[in-house]
């Protein structure tokens, strides 16, 4: 089931056997509220004596989510190099980062997938003498549960290509009004 949009009532744990008015013996501390969601944003309110807790997801510069660890290749032929899968997604429309490097004098060349298909620009990187360029790509119709995959080759058959840092970029934001 896909859920493009609605709202959730949630209270919190229940306490109190000694009130008579909850039901089987047990009330509420007196902490409520909703949680909002469209394709676009997630917002939890809760409420607790006229204080309003606000959360919500805005693409942007912070790592929301990240894969650092350096991966290398050998070889002409295109390959899976990092894959995040994804949960709950605030937003359909990631910022999506990465470094990449030849580790020879050949170039190489990156791309992002969904799912195995490519929906990303193709990024060529020339051979460089092994410093890492940064990429930077934002990429609209992102679910839960699809794979965000990095592949990549070298331009040389028997070449190297290395990929650091694939990242989600975003911001989740909290405020407390009073």
């Amino acid at each position: 089931m896909t859920w493009t949009s609605g709202e959730i009532i949630v209270a919190s744990r229940l306490e109190d056997k000694n009130d008579k008015n909850a039901p089987n013996g047990y009330a509420g501390t007196g902490i409520s509220g909703r949680i909002e969601f469209n394709q676009t944003n997630l917002n939890v309110i809760l409420s607790e004596d006229k204080k309003k807790l606000f959360t919500s997801f805005v693409s942007g510069t912070s790592i929301y989510h990240s894969h650092d660890t350096p991966t290398n290749m050998i070889g002409s032929t295109p390959t899976k190099l990092k894959t995040i899968t994804l949960g709950y997604l605030p937003n359909t429309s990631l910022i999506i980062y990465y470094e990449t490097k030849p580790l020879d004098a050949y170039g190489n060349l990156t791309y992002i997938y969904r799912n195995g298909i490519d929906v990303g620009t193709e990024q060529a990187t020339a051979g460089n003498g092994n410093i890492y360029q940064d990429y930077t790509e934002t990429i609209s119709g992102w679910a839960a549960t699809n794979t965000l995959e990095l592949w990549g080759r070298s331009t040389g058959v028997a070449a190297s290509c290395s990929v650091c840092n694939f990242r989600i970029l975003g911001t989740a934001t909290g405020i407390i009004n009073s």
